[in-house]
């Protein structure tokens, strides 16, 4: 019996295995055709908010305490569309068994969550820094900043860490490598229906 032809296989999708996409699906076609599209999408959901708070902040002062900490007060305000790119881009790889893609969602995810600390943590310290130059009326407004700025960039910090590691985990990378293309050379034949 001659063997049928495979598809073609582009580099990091997994094809083969339990809760791959199969050839007949609508849905895991069109995700394998649009899937560079689709993560164009997750890209723009990501980059749009900080490139409007850079242009809101320009010139740039990294060495002004005022200018940092209203700059990351503009980068607490997009953790939580940065979050749903990352997560809509996971999403968009796992269910188009792409392998590559995961991998590197995970890692980005996983070293932002890491630039995020030493960010929280020179924003507190400005935070301390400016306030005895604040009028007492207008500290109350720039405590509640500082709290909602903290909390915002911990917690999506927290999610980044949690997707990233996750991904790369038992439910992510593990679970695409443990569904193996065939060798080269491996066919898959037609099995006989036995007569009754």
């Amino acid at each position: 019996m001659v063997p049928a032809a495979s598809p073609p296989v582009e580099e990091g999708e997994v094809t083969e295995g339990a809760g791959a996409p199969r050839e007949g699906s609508r849905l895991g076609r069109l995700l394998r055709r649009m899937k560079w599209v689709l993560y164009g999408v997750a890209l723009a959901i990501y980059l749009f908010p900080p490139l409007d708070m850079t242009s809101s902040i320009l010139p740039i002062h990294v060495r002004d305490i005022q200018w940092r900490f209203q700059a990351t007060t503009f980068l607490g305000q997009s953790m939580l569309t940065q979050c749903m790119a990352y997560t809509a881009a996971t999403l968009l790889a796992l269910l188009a068994r792409h392998r590559l893609g995961v991998s590197l969602v995970s890692l980005f995810a996983v070293l932002e969550a890491m630039i995020l600390l030493p960010v929280t943590a020179i924003f507190l310290a400005d935070y301390f820094q400016i306030r005895p130059a604040i009028p007492d009326d207008l500290r109350p407004r720039l405590q509640f900043v500082m709290i909602k700025t903290t909390f915002e960039l911990l917690a999506g910090g927290t999610l980044m860490a949690l997707l990233g590691m996750h991904m790369r985990g038992s439910t992510g990378i593990q679970m695409l490598k443990s569904e193996r293309r065939p060798a080269e050379g491996e066919h898959q034949y037609a099995v006989p229906e036995q007569p009754e």
